[in-house]
């Protein structure tokens, strides 16, 4: 294996190694750094710099070498260098000026102050019906939006200006997304029963999918961008290939609507949400069910899982949260609070905190 490129990924933070395996395929692989935080504890990179300074020198080292580290900038990127050099295998010495380069970028990002008061930036009225939808790419200079116009629309972040329209639906587009991270292309589901891959650079149509026999209300990619994920009205979820458009799997079993479809970050396993109060886990290379999520008492309104891929988060209009866990497919916890249907349902980059957000007017 060659490493080719090294990537920087802000949300969530870490790096992405492009490599070349041994039958000259490039890959992708991901190297999370969860712990970066605003609130990252510095004396515990101190005491973790000098155990490994210690190490180096064989316990000779001389009496007060720990006593003046570096500043907690450049000790907390030295931890984090020796840590990926000593674990990652295509991360040689060589590299360590560039992935020290990568690593000062992504610290000073993730500790800029956070704000928590923003001001309107533009006013973008260019749909002529009502918006169903809208998504960034990963680094937030195009977003799009979907309308009952049967258009979506790709647009500049800091221009406010309309860089394609992909037209081509007969009907509402629904359901939109980027192939984050690379944001080079779009899909759309629609009422036409038809989804959509698109070039998000040029506004190309790449593919019409077909197959569905009801409305598409949601869609989704694989972190790897070779997959995408629909869910319909008329209670199935189909796999589609990216680079060919065919359709590679049915996912069938789950008794109403699916309204939700989301990958694990390993792009191993998906997940559905359905009005039949139930959730599923698949595996993406048979298309067999792996779990049944059972417990809901109300339609479920999302489902997804953390970045870890250990866990699934799903929301129900019976006001509750549930948390299942992804090996054993057991239901671990039960949130109440709301007093109205749960309708959407997030995790924090590192998996440690989620929010659900309630017809009730309030977020948890």
């Amino acid at each position: 294996m060659k490493l080719k490129k090294l990537l920087l990924r802000y949300y969530p933070p870490g790096i992405i190694l492009q490599y070349k395996d041994k039958d000259d395929s490039t890959k992708l692989k991901p190297i999370d750094l969860l712990d970066i935080t605003p609130d990252v504890d510095l004396e515990v990179i101190q005491q973790q710099y000098c155990t490994t300074v210690q190490a180096a020198m064989g316990n000779y080292s001389l009496p007060g070498t720990c006593c003046h580290p570096p500043s907690s900038y450049m000790l907390f990127l030295q931890v984090l260098l020796t840590q990926l050099i000593n674990q990652e295998p295509l991360i040689s010495e060589s590299k360590r000026p560039a992935v020290r380069q990568l690593l000062e970028r992504l610290v000073a990002k993730l500790l800029e102050p956070q704000y928590s008061q923003f001001d309107l930036f533009k006013v973008l009225r260019a749909h002529i019906l009502p918006l169903t939808n809208c998504a960034f790419n990963k680094s937030g200079d195009k977003f799009i939006t979907g309308s009952y116009d049967r258009t979506c629309k790709v647009w500049d972040t800091q221009t406010g200006d309309e860089i394609h329209t992909l037209q081509g639906h007969k009907n509402v587009v629904y359901a939109i997304a980027f192939n984050n991270p690379f944001g080079d292309k779009v899909i759309t589901g629609s009422f036409d029963k038809t989804a959509k891959l698109w070039d998000a650079n040029t506004g190309q149509c790449l593919h019409t999918l077909k197959g569905h026999e009801m409305e598409i209300v949601c869609t989704s990619f694989n972190m790897q961008s070779t997959l995408v994920a629909t869910g319909s009205m008329d209670h199935t979820a189909k796999l589609w290939v990216v680079e060919t458009g065919e359709e590679c799997s049915t996912l069938s079993g789950h008794t109403a609507e699916i309204v939700s479809v989301c990958f694990n970050t390993a792009g191993d396993l998906l997940v559905t949400g359905s009005f039949d109060h139930d959730s599923r886990l698949w595996d993406v290379r048979t298309g067999q069910c792996v779990h049944v999520l059972s417990g809901h008492r109300g339609e479920v309104s999302s489902s997804i899982f953390n970045h870890a891929g250990s866990l699934v988060l799903s929301g129900s209009i019976d006001t509750t949260a549930r948390l299942w866990d992804v090996r054993s497919g057991r239901c671990l916890s039960v949130k109440t609070g709301h007093t109205d249907e749960v309708l959407d349902v997030a995790f924090d980059a590192a998996g440690s905190n989620f929010v659900s957000a309630s017809a009730d007017g309030t977020a948890r």
